[in-house]
């Protein structure tokens, strides 16, 4: 992959800038000062209306009360389009991000006991994705969590597995840094955890 191929992948899409530019506008105080200026505007013409100067003034606070009452209704239905469109919005950026990770997710690393032997670990990647992976390194840790020892895969097909036996003396952690099928590099820790790297 070269490197203009990297940037790509990772420049932000236009529906990402966009939510970005929605989550500073929709915050709650920039929502507050929207209401208040709509809510000033109305207390505005209410008083412009009672100094009219008309003679019949039931009806002028009358119209006044409906002009601020639709203005009230009005700034209220603006909020709430707002909250409905953040809520969309948020909603699809964590869809998008949980579909990058779904294939990283599948890839996982264990240490367990090795069957027949007292104080030996078996450290294993497994690649239970749908899609290969590739510049697999698995990576084991000793008790003072320094690197100790690696293995390189190439490519692990779907479903296949790779590892090593280490004596259970000095395995602290593992983990595996791996290309995911899109071209993102992950890095898979034996206790779940996943990171982009």
């Amino acid at each position: 992959m070269t490197a203009e191929a990297t940037r790509e992948a990772k420049a932000p899409t236009a529906f990402q800038r966009v939510a970005a530019a929605w989550k500073w506008l929709i915050r709650p105080s920039a929502l507050a000062c929207a209401a208040i200026f709509l809510f000033g505007a109305a207390f505005i013409l209410c008083t412009l209306a009672l100094n009219s100067g008309s003679e019949d003034k039931t009806s002028d606070w009358i119209s006044a009360f409906g002009t601020a009452f639709g203005a009230a209704l009005t700034g209220g239905a603006l909020l709430v389009a707002a909250f409905t469109y953040r809520h969309q919005v948020d909603e699809r950026i964590r869809i998008a991000a949980d579909n990058r990770k779904a294939q990283a997710r599948a890839v996982s690393v264990s240490i367990r006991k090795k069957p027949g032997y007292d104080k030996m670990l078996q450290i294993q990647v497994l690649n239970n994705s749908n899609l290969s992976i590739n510049s697999v390194f698995l990576i084991l840790l000793d008790k003072k969590r320094r690197e100790c020892h690696q293995e390189t895969y190439h490519l692990m097909v779907p479903g296949s597995e790779e590892g090593f036996d280490r004596d259970e003396r000095i395995v602290g952690a593992a983990y595996a840094n791996f290309i995911d099928a899109d071209g993102r590099r992950w890095r898979s820790w034996f206790n779940g955890d996943l990171e982009e790297r």
